[in-house]
């Protein structure tokens, strides 16, 4: 079974979530119909899809189409009872999707928004998240360090983060796939 999420960005984008249980997740920001890029993080490709989104009051259907012509189509459930908005902090557990690595990752949040971890690939993140303007979304910029090998060693990665109530969805764009980072809010 696919384990399918969608939250609403900052306007006018719409990003989606895909992920396959042990497998690699991906997500699709949708700027306007017709004109969307696909992130795939593992596999180190980011690529431009057709996306048509169409709304009722409890669902969201989607169909992506890859170049090639392979067709997706999704049925995303509204949200019920998960609350948006509220303080960020604590311990998450999670997975991160970045740079044609993946694994699980334990992140930390702190009251003022500082977090800090070590993913997959022996890489340390640093970053902050800053509240953006709606409730439960975040800027997010993060600083990597690695090997010399690795191409996101030393730089500075911007992004957005989204809380859902116990979930945190935390993103960063860029032409190798991104970084994809899922997790819930472990107990204190």
């Amino acid at each position: 079974m696919t384990e399918i999420s969608a939250v609403p960005a900052y306007n006018p984008s719409l990003l989606a979530f895909i992920g396959q249980p042990g497998g690699t997740a991906w997500f699709i920001d949708v700027v306007e119909e017709g004109q969307s890029l696909e992130y795939r993080p593992f596999d180190g490709d980011t690529s431009k899809v057709d996306v048509t989104v169409a709304r009722t009051a409890e669902t969201l259907h989607v169909r992506i189409r890859r170049p090639g012509g392979e067709e997706t189509q999704l049925t995303l459930q509204r949200e019920r009872g998960a609350g948006i908005g509220g303080p960020i902090s604590g311990r998450y557990c999670g997975h991160v999707h970045a740079s044609q690595e993946a694994g699980s990752v334990d992140l930390t949040i702190s009251p003022d928004g500082e977090l800090a971890t070590r993913i997959p690939g022996h890489c340390a993140i640093a970053g902050r998240l800053t509240p953006a303007h709606a409730a439960g979304r975040y800027a997010l910029t993060l600083t990597v360090s690695a090997s010399r090998a690795c191409g996101l060693n030393g730089r500075t990665l911007p992004g957005e983060a989204i809380a859902l109530g116990e979930r945190l969805m935390a993103v960063c764009r860029n032409q190798a796939g991104g970084l994809l980072y899922l997790g819930t809010r472990v107990p204190a």
